[in-house]
Formats: C-alpha cells, structure tokens, sequence
C-alpha cells in the first residue's frame, strides 16, 4: 500500500508540474485567442483539485503501476500515452461550443 501511495504522490506531483508548465505557459494565449469570453477569471480550484486527484489516480492505475510491474517505462509510457488520448480525445470530440482547432491542436 506504501508503495502505490507513493507511486501516486510522485505521478501526481509529476501531472501538476508539466501542466502548470503548459498551462502557464505555453496554452493560456492560446486558449484566450480561441475561446475569449468564455474563459473565466479564475478557474474552479475545487474542480481542478478532483481532476488532478481523479486522472492521476487513473494514470497510477491504468499506466504506471502496470509499467512497474514488467519494470518497463516504455510501457508506462505508451499506455499512460493512449489514457490520455482517450480521455482527452473523447472530451474534445464530445465539445460543440469550442472551435475545432482547440481540440485538434491539443491533441497533436
């Protein structure tokens, strides 16, 4: 149990990192050029916070523990690659007020 706790407090520390980098960074003038009005001043932390909780535990569960057990990083890798292309993809596919190029760009 230690070690799934761990695993999952690394991955999560993880996630929060590189999308605060692509959040911060890399996505906001982007996503303000494309969706203008519709993006709020603040976003929903309570929101945020379950997304964060509930995909990591997803990506411990569906990639990273099964890469742990062959001891494979490629594996965790090419699985955690297609969870993210499934929740991802069936989101964006899923969007009607959003214009295309967001969804498309995203998500190559």
């Amino acid at each position: 149990m230690t070690r799934i706790l761990a695993t999952y407090a690394a991955t999560l520390i993880g996630f929060l990192a590189i999308d605060f980098i692509w959040l911060d960074f890399v996505a906001t003038k982007f996503y303000k050029e494309y969706l203008g009005d519709m993006m709020l001043e603040k976003p929903h932390l309570d929101v945020a916070f379950l997304f964060y909780a509930l995909y990591a535990a997803g990506m411990v569960l569906f990639a990273v523990l099964p890469g742990l057990e062959e001891k494979s990083w490629t594996k965790a890798a090419l699985l955690g690659a297609a969870l993210g292309l499934v929740a991802y993809g069936t989101y964006d596919l899923q969007l009607t007020q959003i214009p295309a190029q967001i969804g498309l760009r995203a998500q190559f």
